[in-house]
C-alpha cells in the first residue's frame, strides 16, 4: 500500500465508520473533545462509554497506534472517536510499516518546511 493508497483508505474508514470529527457538532450533542480534530482521551472513556449506551446509534472507533484503527471500544488506545456510521465491530483499518515510513517521511519534510517560514 502506498501512501496516496493509504490517504484513500483512511478516508474510506472514516466515512464508513461515521466518525464525528466536528467540534460543533460534538458540542450540540453535549461532548466536548480533547483535541481539535474531534478526538478524546482514555481519561474521557467513562463518558463516551455512558454516552453510547444512552444514544445506541453511535459507536466508539479506537485508535489504537499510528498504523491501527478499530471500529470498537479498545481499552489503552492512544484516542477514541465517537462514530455514527457502520458500527460492524470487525471493521479495522492497520497500515503496513513501509506505508507508516513513508508518512512519516512526508510529515518530516512538511515540518521542515514550515519550520523554514
Amino acid at each position: 500500500m502506498n501512501l496516496e493508497q493509504a490517504k484513500e483508505a483512511n478516508y474510506q474508514f472514516h466515512l464508513r465508520t461515521g466518525m464525528i470529527l466536528c467540534l460543533d457538532r460534538l458540542a450540540s450533542i453535549g461532548l466536548e473533545p480533547s483535541l481539535l480534530i474531534g478526538g478524546f482521551f482514555e481519561a474521557d472513556v467513562a463518558i463516551l462509554l455512558k454516552f453510547c449506551k444512552d444514544n445506541p446509534q453511535y459507536h466508539i472507533v479506537s485508535i489504537i497506534s499510528a498504523a491501527l484503527r478499530v471500529n470498537h471500544f479498545i481499552s489503552g488506545g492512544k484516542c477514541y472517536y465517537l462514530a455514527d456510521g457502520d458500527d460492524d465491530p470487525t471493521l479495522r483499518l492497520e497500515f503496513p510499516p513501509e506505508t507508516m515510513k513513508e508518512c512519516m517521511a512526508e510529515t518530516a519534510m512538511i515540518v521542515q518546511r514550515l519550520m523554514a517560514e
